[in-house]
């Protein structure tokens, strides 16, 4: 990275700025962009006077009401799309039109999956990386490389907890699935369709053979969890990415010749990893600069979107 890009927010909400920096963790787009000694923040945008009047009360960096006006004024090279989902495709759309050279996008709304797809299939120059962090988070790639390697064989089952609802937790491990095992292609083999439920329990089969079981969960909390089985080991990020573990296959203190998972004295895991929204940025600004695809684009989501309009017809 040899240039200074000049870096503009649209949404001044929580995800834009509000969460901020906890523990040392870098949890929104404005401190991941401020970190990063090849960026200058030079504006924000959000239709609330409100959210704007904070923005400033924090932050020395000039505010618009307009989002053409800012592109118009400030001619920024990067643009975090932080608004909310329904306002994406148009944001999108403008910078695209605007030529703007990289947008750092948040997932996108659901509707918009296939006008988003048929943007990236026109002739621009605009590299885009969409927020599913945990494509960028050490101890989600680390599963990836075992998976990918065939260290311990293939997967003898999958399984998911999750909250919060499909469309919004749930389109995050949606797609940490497709990304950490590579699924190609699958079977939906049933869906919870006999209450009403915000978060719908499924089952996918893959066609390697391995079952993937995604229970979904009815409660105020937060929460992703995530076990990989295989043979003689398992894997799992549990409690919304926060504890990390690691189990063996050991013979059984009480039944001779049985035997049990008990955890593991080493762990494949990195304890103290960066944020992963500071890597997101890097691939972001490393792709422009090198021409390649991010490793979350437009591309990539479109299986997770797919597999989530087929969990809500079914």
């Amino acid at each position: 990275m040899s240039h200074l890009y000049n870096s503009v927010l649209v949404g001044l909400g929580n995800i834009s700025w509000k969460f901020d920096v906890k523990n040392g963790k870098i949890l929104s787009h404005l401190p991941a962009l401020v970190r990063n000694k090849h960026v200058e923040v030079v504006a924000g945008c959000s239709p609330s006077k409100n959210d704007r009047e904070l923005f400033n009360s924090k932050h020395n960096i000039s505010t618009y009401s307009d989002f053409e006006e800012m592109l118009k004024k400030e001619a920024p090279d990067i643009v975090s799309i932080c608004s909310p989902a329904e306002f994406h495709y148009q944001h999108l759309k403008q910078c695209i039109q605007s030529n703007i050279k990289m947008v750092w996008l948040e997932k996108p709304a659901l509707e918009n999956c296939e006008q988003l797809n048929y943007l990236i299939s026109q002739n621009n120059s605009t590299k885009i990386v969409v927020n599913y962090q945990r494509r960028y988070s050490s101890s989600y790639q680390k599963l990836k490389d075992l998976v990918d390697n065939s260290k311990y064989g293939i997967p003898t089952l999958v399984e998911v907890r999750y909250s919060r609802g499909l469309m919004n937790n749930g389109s995050h491990m949606i797609d940490i699935l497709f990304f950490i095992l590579s699924i190609d292609e699958y079977k939906l083999l049933w869906v919870e369709n006999d209450i009403e439920s915000e978060s719908p329990s499924f089952a996918i089969r893959d066609k390697r053979g391995f079952l993937i079981i995604v229970s979904g969960v009815e409660a105020s909390f937060h929460n992703i969890d995530f076990s990989i089985t295989f043979k003689d080991k398992r894997f799992s990020i549990l409690h919304n990415d926060m504890d990390l573990r690691v189990e063996d296959k050991v013979e059984h203190e009480f039944y001779p010749n049985f035997y049990r998972l008990a955890d593991s004295n080493t762990s494949i895991f990195c304890e103290n990893e960066d944020s992963p929204f500071v890597n997101a940025l890097s691939d972001l600004i490393n792709s422009y600069e090198n021409d390649y695809d991010t490793i979350s684009n437009l591309s990539t989501i479109y299986k997770t979107h797919e597999l989530i309009e087929k969990i809500l017809k079914s």
